[in-house]
């Protein structure tokens, strides 16, 4: 955290978790302390920068992946570690769904104060009710118009 931190980065702490035995009788939550990093000091594209630190990190600390949202794209995991159960595998991208707040309920998802966000594929998500999940929704709202009028040209 003091690395980023002093990188002048956003450091959110939240319990990073997953669901091991995923759909088996014997699927439990397990989980550990991750964060969320944003990089607030340059508007748009940082030129990759942030996303680097973030995987030497992840491979520093022997992390499966790291979960990376570069500014105007869909976001992805990448795998950081050697090990052979590691997903993704090293330097390997997987291309993850749609963000989504509150009621998750894939396979990976992080807590913020107890509260659950994940991204992951969804054909209907509800309206999001809390302040943070509404901020959410404008600012995806917004990247889609985007999308719409560079399509349109």
């Amino acid at each position: 955290m003091a690395y980023l931190i002093n990188k002048n980065y956003s450091v959110i702490k939240v319990k990073g978790s997953y669901w091991e035995n995923f759909q088996k009788p014997t699927q439990r939550e397990v989980g550990e302390e991750s964060f969320f990093v944003a990089n607030h000091e340059i508007e748009g594209d940082d030129g990759g920068q942030l996303e680097n630190d973030l995987i030497k990190l992840g491979r520093l600390y022997d992390q499966d992946s790291i979960l990376s949202v570069p500014f105007g794209e869909k976001g992805y995991l990448y795998g950081t570690s050697k090990r052979d159960d590691g997903f993704p595998d090293y330097n390997q991208k997987v291309v993850v769904g749609k963000p989504v707040f509150g009621d998750a309920k894939g396979e990976f998802f992080s807590r913020v104060k107890g509260r659950k966000f994940a991204f992951e594929s969804a054909n209907e998500v509800g309206k999001p009710m809390t302040y943070n999940g509404k901020w959410a929704l404008t600012l995806l709202a917004k990247n889609v118009a985007e999308e719409i009028r560079e399509n349109e040209d």
